[in-house]
């Protein structure tokens, strides 16, 4: 009977202990909330245009949301974020129209892949691009705090 008690006491202490660490784990992920952005220029195409493509990043009550949009490129994805120490994982869940599959039928990601991470640091948001990663040279410090209205 006692040792049934003492399990049942440990029981709950385990659980108070992972909620208190999944309330602070819920309250580092909020603080990254906002909106980011980067604008990769990659060069011209051979008829002399810009090939730009804007990253966005959307953390909200709202959600998770990831759009890359421009040259050869219109993709809205819905994602997750976790805290995994000091930094967000970004990993995919589907696409805008519900399914996993693009507007072209084809699955470039698998649930749960990871699409990007984010780390604070002293200059600012490092980004590890995952599955999502711009063509070329990318700067470390990619992806910033969009202003509002951007």
């Amino acid at each position: 009977m006692r040792t049934r008690l003492w399990s049942s006491v440990m029981m709950v202490a385990a659980l108070s202990t992972a909620t208190v660490a999944d309330a602070q784990a819920a309250a580092r992920a909020r603080a990254w909330y906002g909106d980011y952005v980067y604008e990769h220029y990659a060069g011209t195409t051979a008829g002399g245009s810009g090939i730009n493509i804007t990253y966005r990043l959307h953390l909200g009550d709202d959600g998770c949301r990831v759009d890359i949009e421009g040259y050869q490129s219109n993709d809205h994805l819905r994602c997750s974020a976790r805290m995994q120490g000091n930094s967000l994982v970004i990993g995919f869940l589907r696409f805008d129209n519900g399914g996993v599959a693009n507007q072209h039928g084809v699955q470039p990601y698998a649930v749960g892949e990871r699409l990007m991470t984010l780390t604070r640091s002293s200059r600012g948001i490092v980004t590890r691009w995952g599955s999502v990663r711009p063509e070329g040279n990318v700067p470390a410090h990619a992806l910033r705090r969009a202003r509002a209205g951007s």
